[in-house]
């Protein structure tokens, strides 16, 4: 599973990263370069 997440809202990714993890899926995430408070790139 592949997640592009949006650069105008730090955190936006971090609900589609949540549900990927809980349904089980392996993911590869392209976090902003704004978005460094959870998880850092």
């Amino acid at each position: 599973m592949g997640i592009v997440a949006a650069g105008n809202i730090p955190l936006v990714g971090f609900h589609d990263w949540l549900t990927g993890f809980l349904s089980g899926h392996r993911i590869k995430l392209k976090l902003s370069s704004k978005d460094t408070v959870l998880l850092p790139t």
